[in-house]
């Protein structure tokens, strides 16, 4: 039996909570207009002619069962075009869906692809997932440094949940330990504005 702590609790309901919000608002999808037969059909179109901008959106439609029926595995599935495409947004989405499980099967090694692209170009959410499954041992083996380094780029970056992620992983390290993470956080960041 696996005896879990409130800290392991809440970031279950946290990671829960961010993939279930991820799947409603999908990169500012929020913002888009209700899904009325015509405006669907225009954004289908263009989401079929390869606008990454226009799968989100369709993405966005399947995942909360907006003008089509909710349907997880196709939203994965325009998320998956958007993603191929280079749009990070995307790519951290699809990442929290492989890291969770939903639309797609559980893989951690999708998920590390996908976080650490996305990431890699700024996105706070393939940071998040990238900081969660260094964290937690999962597709990354368990380094409480790397966490923190990419839990602290994800609270600079947008997501203000990850203060408490980034906190947690800085009580696993030692004094040492935590300034070698905070000069990875603060090289990671310059690697990341500089596109390398």
């Amino acid at each position: 039996m696996t005896i879990y702590s409130a800290a392991m609790i809440n970031t279950m309901t946290h990671w829960r909570s961010l993939a279930l919000a991820t799947l409603l608002v999908i990169s500012g999808c929020q913002t888009t207009p209700p899904a009325t037969p015509s405006a669907l059909a225009v954004i289908a179109q263009r989401a079929q002619s390869g606008d990454a901008t226009a799968q989100l959106q369709l993405a966005a439609f399947y995942s909360r069962g907006e003008g089509v029926e909710t349907n997880y595995p196709e939203s994965a599935r325009w998320l998956t075009l958007a993603a191929q495409q280079n749009n990070a947004a995307a790519q951290g989405i699809l990442a929290t869906l492989y890291y969770e499980g939903i639309g797609v099967p559980q893989d951690y090694t999708q998920a590390a692809r996908w976080a650490r692209t996305s990431a890699m170009q700024g996105d706070s959410t393939g940071q998040s997932v990238l900081g969660m499954m260094y964290f937690e041992g999962r597709g990354y083996t368990q380094n409480y440094a790397e966490a923190y380094a990419w839990f602290a780029l994800a609270a600079v970056n947008g997501d203000s949940l990850e203060v408490q992620n980034r906190d947690r992983a800085a009580e696993k390290l030692s004094t040492k330990a935590l300034q070698q993470a905070q000069y990875r956080a603060t090289a990671l960041a310059q690697q990341i504005s500089a596109g390398t």
